[in-house]
Parts: structure tokens; sequence; C-alpha cells
């Protein structure tokens, strides 16, 4: 009967973790699917940033050395960080992407300070290119190239999610709403174990009645004993 109940827990907890299966699946698909064409646009969008394709398109002119393009960003965002106002602005555009700015308002140890990012802004996201103290101009403009160029590589980790999620439904909807399968068997036993338990306790309470009604004769022939001594 343990060894059923074990197997029958073992099957709920199953039968739970298959339902989340199916959820995440399905809520992996749908975000795959969103994202697919969300990339497909940025890809058509994409212009070439290689070599001595690479430009920063400002409002007032194009910047097409790397270093000082980086320069430029860098400076505009720590400008931005020390005005100490919040806000988005867009400071160009490179391989056919805006570059953003934003600056927002934080609070450590009781002091406030003022952080920029930067980010590219692409179909349905923005893409937030980190820096620091130590991040140089260079460094800076290859975060952003490569960044253009991993969409290929994201456009197809999103098909492989659709298909692994398409692949494994249908198993895992298969197994749902299954019967335990010892389902007989563990009544039978449950029933068996109650019949065994009200056989002992009715074996129980026999036993118990039996040991009042001797004692209950004992203390009879007691007393008749002592009545015979009294009156002897």
């Amino acid at each position: 009967l343990a060894r059923l109940e074990r197997l029958q827990a073992a099957h709920h907890d199953d039968q739970y973790n298959v339902r989340r299966a199916i959820d995440r699946a399905e809520r992996d698909r749908d975000t795959a699917q969103t994202v697919i064409p969300r990339l497909q646009n940025d890809i058509a969008k994409r212009e070439p940033t290689r070599g001595e394709a690479f430009c920063l398109v400002r409002k007032d002119r194009e910047m097409t050395e790397r270093e000082k393009a980086g320069q430029w960003l860098l400076s505009q965002a720590r400008l931005a960080a020390k005005a100490g106002e919040k806000g988005k602005w867009t400071l160009g555009t490179i391989g056919g992407f805006e570059i953003l700015c934003e600056t927002w308002r934080t609070r450590f140890d009781g002091e406030e300070t003022w952080d920029a990012t930067l980010g590219l802004v692409l179909d349905g996201r923005i893409l937030g290119m980190d820096f620091d103290r130590e991040t140089s101009p260079v460094g800076l403009v290859s975060r952003i190239e490569n960044a253009l160029l991993r969409f290929e590589a994201e456009l197809a980790d999103a098909r492989r999610q659709v298909e692994e999620a398409e692949r494994k439904l249908p198993g895992y909807r298969a197994r749902v709403g299954l019967a335990f399968p010892e389902a007989a068997l563990l009544q039978e036993k449950r029933e068996a174990m109650a019949a065994l338990e009200a056989d002992l306790a009715a074996d129980t309470q026999r036993r118990e009645e039996a040991e009042k009604a001797e004692a209950a004769e004992a203390k009879a022939a007691l007393a008749d004993q002592a009545v015979a001594v009294e009156a002897a």
C-alpha cells in the first residue's frame, strides 16, 4: 500500500510537471514567434558597417573613424549624466539604427547620482550597450557592430526554439490527464487495509471485553471466598 501511494504521488507530480512543461513550451514558442519577424525586419533594415563602410551619421555630420565616433558617443553619454536631467536623446545612427542615450537618477547609500546608457533602437526593443570608465571608444563601437552581426544567430535560435517546442508539445499533451495505472489495485489494497484495521479493532475490543469479564469473575470469586471465610 505504501509503495502504491508513493507511485500515485509521483504520478500526480508528473502530471503537474507536464502541465508546467506545456505552459513553458507554449510561452517560449509564442515569444520566439513574436521575435522572428522583428529580427527579419532588423536584418532587412541593417546597413553594412564592416571595414570602410562604417559610419556614424549625426544630424550635422558623418563620422567614419571608429575611434572618433566612439569618443563622441561616450562623451555625449557622460555629459548627459553630468547634466543631471532625466531624458532620452537620439545621438545618430550606425548601420541604419538609431543610437539612443538615456539618463536616470539613482540613489546609493543616501547619495544621489545620475547614470547614462547607450542603446541600439531595434524593431520592438532597445539593445543596451553597457560601458564604464574602462570602456575604450573603439571597444564601444566594436560592441555595436558585433550586436548588428548577431541578428542571424538570434533568428536561428528563435526558429530552433519554435521547432523544439512544436516537437515536444504533442508528447506533453498526450500525457495530460492520464489516469494512475495502478488506481484499481491501490483502491483494492486500501479496502483490504481498512478491513484489516477493522478486524484488528474488533479483535482488540473482544480481548478487552474478555479481560474485563475475567477480572469481574475473579473479583466475584474473591468476594465469595471472603463471605465463606467470614461465615466459617
